[in-house]
């Protein structure tokens, strides 16, 4: 075998000199900045001197080889962890993205969605100069327009009638609006009132 390998054209003998012209750098034998020749003739002694120069060589050779395999396979691993991580980061970001875009439609949705709230007043009439005539209607407007029409209830704040009659009096409201309700304070019968105011509130959103 090696008096072929010496008997080789001079073409093939460079293209398997420049070939192992790394692993005979790798090994030491030779700096990195020699030339394909002169890694030629350095193949050439190796192989045509002693069986244990082959020997020293080889071992060299298959031990940079397999040096050089564990930190490819440790470098694919790396490269494997650091891929597996990056799509594991798109994925989070995909549905970071997403929950992002789900609180900006509620927010969104929130500020168009007008929030529940109460509007209170009072609304009647009292006994000034003359005594108030009955049924008593009142057209009450909100500050604020509602989203809906809301809910109003109402308690008597003052009720003043005569003391010798029974006090009969009916309050209800009506009409109520998303703007405005109507309020209807009347009495019946003999009852004499000399006035009366309502507390009223509406809630809703």
């Amino acid at each position: 075998m090696t008096i072929r390998i010496i008997e080789m054209s001079k073409f093939t003998t460079k293209l398997i000199g420049a070939f192992f012209t790394c692993l005979i750098t790798s090994s030491g034998m030779l700096s990195k900045d020699v030339g394909t020749d002169q890694s030629v003739k350095v193949l050439e002694s190796i192989l045509t001197g002693s069986s244990k120069a082959r020997t020293d060589f080889m071992e060299k050779v298959l031990n940079q080889l397999f040096e050089e395999t564990l930190l490819r396979v440790e470098m694919e691993k790396k490269l494997s962890r650091i891929e597996k991580t990056l799509a594991e980061f798109k994925i989070n970001m995909v549905d970071f993205s997403f929950t992002v875009m789900n609180l900006t439609s509620m927010m969104d949705s929130a500020q168009k969605e007008k929030k529940f709230r109460c509007e209170a007043g009072t609304t009647g009439q009292m006994y000034i100069k003359q005594q108030p005539l009955w049924p008593y209607v009142q057209t009450v407007t909100f500050r604020e327009p509602f989203a809906k029409e809301p809910e109003v209830t109402f308690g008597y704040a003052t009720l003043d009638s005569d003391r010798l009659k029974n006090v009969r009096v009916n309050t209800f409201v009506q009409n109520i609006t998303k703007s405005e309700f109507t309020l209807t304070i009347h009495t019946w019968a003999d009852t004499i009132l000399y006035g009366t105011n309502v507390r009223w509130m509406a809630c809703g959103k």
